[in-house]
Formats: C-alpha cells, structure tokens, sequence
C-alpha cells in the first residue's frame, strides 16, 4: 500500500508539474530561441513518458494486487462451503456432538426397554 501510495503521489506530482510546464513552455520559452526551446519540449515530453511509466506501473499492480485479491476470496468462499456442508450433514444426522442418551432425554432404548 506504502509503494503504491508513493506511486499515485508522484504520478499527481508529475502531472502538475508537467501542466505548469507546458503553459511557461508555451508563453516563456519560444522567446530563447529554438535550441532552449527544442531541449524544453524534449524535457516537456520525457516527463510525459515518465507519467506513462508510472501508470502502466500502477495498472501492473492493481492488476496483480486483484488477482491475488480473487484468489483469497476463492479460497475462502471453498472453506465457506466446505463449513456449510458440514453443518447441512451435521443437521442431516441430527447429532450435534451429543450422546444417544442426550438426545433423547436422558436414557436409551435399552434402558428404557
């Protein structure tokens, strides 16, 4: 969670950065001539392909972090109805860790007989 909070950090970071960037380039920096302005855009563009980096990055994690996301939920919905079909069988049997003689008020069938 940590890495992926940096990551969105620096993603809004960039992003803000490189719109500040594009308006000065646009108004400031054509006026010191074409070589400034060429390295500029190139550095203007560089950061645009670092912004991409960092979310096929996120996607990268977000797609890994869901499928073991999956895999713990598939997990758990089999010990769910694992459990479940222990109960139904348990419900089945009527026997709920109880003795015979529990079960029916204290003496069995032989005793009684």
């Amino acid at each position: 969670m940590a890495a992926r909070f940096r990551r969105r950090m620096q993603t809004s970071g960039m992003l803000a950065i490189i719109g500040v960037m594009v308006g000065v380039g646009d108004a400031q920096v054509w006026k010191l001539g074409p070589i400034v302005a060429t390295v500029y855009w190139i550095a203007v563009l560089m950061a645009g392909m670092w912004l991409l980096l960092l979310g096929l990055g996120d996607l990268a994690a977000v797609r890994v972090d869901s499928r073991m996301t999956r895999e713990e939920l598939q997990r758990i919905g089999d010990k769910r109805r694992e459990l479940e079909s222990q109960v139904e069988q348990l419900r089945r049997t009527g026997d709920n860790g109880r003795s015979q003689r529990d079960r029916t008020g204290g003496s069995t069938e032989q005793e009684r007989g």
